[in-house]
């Protein structure tokens, strides 16, 4: 049940979509960015934070414009990664940060 009752179609979601995507599809320096280029920009990201071996996604070569991280280290170690990628790209790629069980084979 979402907006306070059953959905019978994905309309609310997709003008949801619509309305984050108008919001949010320029660059902070005003440059707007096709959905081609931001996949492609996640797939330099991911192969070059994947350099670093503290962070593993799912999938590895990112389909669409979302993947998952998994961390293997503290999340000191992630953090300071994560930095590093930021001050060589300019691109911050990690907003929260958390902990998987040790068992969990993500």
């Amino acid at each position: 049940r979402r907006f306070g009752g059953n959905l019978y179609t994905q309309l609310p979601y997709a003008v949801s979509g619509w309305t984050g995507y108008r919001r949010h599809w320029k660059m902070k320096d005003g440059d707007a960015m096709t959905f081609p280029e931001k996949h492609d920009k996640l797939c330099r990201l991911v192969k070059e934070i994947s350099k670093e071996t503290v962070v593993s996604f799912d999938p590895a070569i990112p389909q669409v414009n979302m993947v998952h991280g998994y961390l293997r280290y503290s999340v000191d170690e992630v953090m300071a990664a994560s930095q590093k990628v930021e001050d060589e790209t300019g691109y911050r790629v990690l907003h929260r940060v958390g902990t998987i069980p040790e068992e969990d084979d993500a």
